[in-house]
């Protein structure tokens, strides 16, 4: 059971085809010469209201990703070190000319 008030509302709906009609021409009455510079000041706005969502959107991808690791410094290069003496490796056992 529903009270007359819920009635009442649900019988004002969307606006029918013909009402969309009636309500475009009492907007060219009220807006006739000044449509062009309503509707460029409405996509100012639209766009406005763009650019501050992607800037919350930006802001709220920023808050909620991880800090950015700092880069670890490269360990400077030592004191060069003297060359090591050179062994040779092969058969030259003294060993080997004894017979």
């Amino acid at each position: 059971m529903t009270t007359p008030a819920i009635d009442a509302l649900i019988a004002f709906g969307m606006p029918g085809g013909g009402e969309w009609i009636v309500l475009l021409f009492i907007g060219l009455l009220v807006f006739g010469r000044r449509l062009p510079e309503v509707s460029r000041q409405l996509g100012r706005a639209m766009t406005e209201f763009r650019r501050g969502l992607a800037s919350v959107d930006r802001e709220v991808e920023r808050q909620s990703s991880p800090p950015p690791r700092k880069p670890v410094p490269e360990a400077a290069p030592g004191p060069a070190l003297p060359d090591a003496p050179q062994v040779s490796v092969g058969t030259d056992d003294p060993r080997s000319d004894m017979p």
